[in-house]
């Protein structure tokens, strides 16, 4: 029988200021492709076409008012802010002890303050398009994109490599 590793824990960083305790929950970026379906003459039935990445966003929520984040809104640049989530995760098989690390570039696209009652908890979320994307386990490189810098490498595999090339990059 084979367990998955489960995340046991998680800190962030904002541009390398640390973040410890301020987040309650993590929305790690969707990897989805842009799919188009294409039929011509001579086929039994449509094949989908790979267009490249969807948008990549990160949402955090933090268990109230988290200034350091508000700061970073409205940054000029599309990769104006980068966060790190360092996690912790492990084999409830083995015991195994893994270190997972996802490095994100983007901006701020949404605060949402949530409600404000008194003698009710606050939450405070957060939504990041993205940019760029690195996920690494035990600091080995497992995922990179990078959509202004055009790269893309996936289990040490760079699949833009020829095409970069084939365009004069």
């Amino acid at each position: 029988m084979a367990i998955p590793h489960k995340l046991k824990d998680f800190n962030v960083f904002g541009d390398g200021e640390m973040w410890l305790g301020m987040f309650t929950e993590v929305t790690p970026p969707k990897l989805e492709r842009e799919m188009k379906d294409y039929r011509a003459n001579g086929m039994n039935g449509p094949v989908s076409i790979d267009l490249g990445n969807k948008k990549l966003e990160i949402s955090l929520k933090a268990g109230g008012y988290v200034w350091a984040t508000v700061r970073k809104y409205a940054v000029p640049t599309a990769d104006g802010i980068m966060l790190r989530l360092a996690g912790s995760i492990q084999s409830d098989e083995t015991g195994e002890e893994i270190g997972m690390e996802i490095i994100v570039r983007g901006r701020f696209s949404e605060v949402d303050w949530g409600k404000m009652k008194a003698g009710d908890d606050t939450e405070t979320e957060f939504k990041m398009p993205l940019t760029y994307i690195k996920i690494s386990l035990q600091g080995n490189t497992f995922l990179e994109m990078d959509f202004i810098h055009y790269i893309e490498i996936v289990d040490g595999v760079d699949r833009l490599a020829q095409r970069r090339k084939n365009i004069g990059l």
